[in-house]
């Protein structure tokens, strides 16, 4: 199988104001596209709201990361994360 080739991430400037018909929806999404349509995978940095993480779920994000998620940790904190249960 072979890895998935990712975009260039959708980055923390654009993702912090993102908003419902705001210009930085737009586009988000007009990457989102783009990159789909080359066959790539989309990740958004920066996601720190609910509204946010749901708005690039509707867009058709593949991924994100951000402080919603957690804050950064270690790599060995962060491997404990991955195998929690």
């Amino acid at each position: 199988m072979t890895p998935p080739i990712f975009a260039k991430p959708l980055i923390f400037s654009i993702t912090r104001n993102l908003a419902p018909n705001s210009n930085e929806l737009a586009l988000s999404e007009a990457i989102i596209v783009m990159a789909q349509k080359l066959g790539l995978k989309v990740i958004a940095e920066g996601i720190e709201t609910e509204e946010q993480r749901q708005l690039l779920l509707d867009a058709g994000c593949d991924f994100g990361q951000g402080y919603l998620f957690s804050r950064p940790v270690p790599a060995d904190e962060f491997i404990k994360l991955l195998t929690k249960k």
